[in-house]
């Protein structure tokens, strides 16, 4: 992607900067053209870009009386412009891409649609879905985790904000359409959110997941005839989202990332970081559970038999000296290893009785047979 000149990225940042007030309150109209949604998704692209360095070609020059033109490279004293360019210059791409970006989410923030103005939605959202494809690219130098670590962490900011008001917004206006594969678009939500390299942005991509499910279940509740089949269509993506989410809040596959959570210090909410961070977790899986909870339990209950395996079978290392017990593990690595099965066993136990609620009530006489089988296995299990 060519580089621009000085002149050209301060006249871009400023038309960028007055797109977005102005699409901060005019109405959504066909003044909105498919080119202008084109040339702002040409600067958004600007931060996907993870070169210090431009390749060498021409610059875009700024033009008085025209558009952005291809223009000459500039020389001085002999020196052409790959000796100008340094971090700044990537700094200054990824300012043109947040600027892109917060004229989109103006753009898409606006809930009253009009008719003629669908197809430009439909546009723009297919050019997100190329935009995601290259976040998400894996190559010989980068897997998708290092690249996200090396984007700007305000362009992948409002790329979540985007993602989320697309979600919540405008999905039920495009989920249907056969030009905009949604099934495609969740596996690569999917790998966004998997690869987030902070906490925070984990967290609000569980939000669009949760936003996500819940236009889904008010979906399947509503189609009396074909509710299976829109069920089946997501069934691949909502199992993986299911099983993943269970692995990370297991240190038996998650222990570096869960170590590095906070379990002191309380948050305004009361809670602790590694609170905040399960609870929000088990809120995703508690949605899938409520389209899927016969296979969400055959997913959970043979990991919280293995980690109840670990537990029960302390009895035989509890020793008795006179009136008081102790527990005789003392190597460390064994003593670490227990600690970690615990507190798995802690959350997959929080995770299975949020299935509790998707057995009674209305649905008691449907699923009687499923919830019998969930409490026989329990008990006979434990005694």
């Amino acid at each position: 992607m060519a580089a621009l000149d000085n002149e050209s990225h301060q006249l871009c940042c400023l038309v960028l900067e007055c797109l977005a007030h102005l699409f901060s309150w005019i109405p959504l109209s066909t003044s909105i053209t498919p080119t202008l949604l084109a040339s702002i998704f040409h600067f958004a692209r600007f931060g996907c870009d993870l070169r210090t360095k431009a390749k060498t070609g021409a610059l875009i020059s700024s033009s008085s009386n025209g558009p952005l033109n291809p223009g000459p490279v500039p020389t001085t004293n002999g020196e052409g412009r790959n000796g100008q360019q340094s971090e700044v210059n990537k700094a200054d791409r990824a300012r043109l891409g947040v600027l892109a970006m917060t004229c989109v989410n103006e753009l898409v923030s606006k809930n009253c649609v009009p008719m003629d103005f669908e197809e430009y939605l439909l546009r723009m959202f297919q050019q997100t879905f190329f935009l995601l494809q290259r976040l998400t690219r894996e190559n010989n130098a980068h897997t998708v985790k290092s690249r996200l670590q090396e984007l700007d962490e305000s362009y992948l900011e409002k790329f979540t904000d985007f993602l989320r008001l697309f979600v919540s917004v405008h999905l039920r206006r495009i989920e249907s359409s056969p030009q905009f594969p949604i099934v495609e678009f969740l596996g690569l939500l999917f790998k966004y959110t998997f690869n987030q390299p902070s906490h925070e942005g984990y967290f609000a991509c569980l939000d669009i997941w949760s936003v996500f499910l819940d236009f889904l279940t008010t979906k399947i509740k509503s189609r009396l005839t074909d509710r299976e089949s829109v069920l089946n269509r997501y069934k691949d993506a909502l199992v993986l989202l299911l099983r993943e989410i269970l692995n990370r809040i297991q240190f038996r596959f998650n222990q570096a990332q869960l170590e590095e959570l906070d379990d002191e210090t309380l948050d305004d909410d009361q809670q602790t970081e590694w609170q905040r961070y399960l609870r929000q977790s088990l809120e995703v899986v508690a949605k899938v559970m409520e389209l899927l909870p016969s296979h969400a339990f055959s997913t959970l209950f043979p990991v919280l038999q293995e980690n109840l395996d670990v537990y029960l079978g302390l009895r035989q290392f509890i020793v008795t000296t006179g009136s008081s017990q102790r527990l005789n593990i003392t190597a460390e690595n064994d003593c670490r290893r227990l600690h970690c099965s615990l507190r798995d066993l802690s959350s997959l136990l929080q995770a299975v009785g949020r299935l509790a609620e998707h057995f009674i009530g209305e649905v008691f006489a449907a699923r009687f047979s499923d919830a019998l089988a969930v409490v026989e296995r329990s008990v006979l299990y434990v005694f």
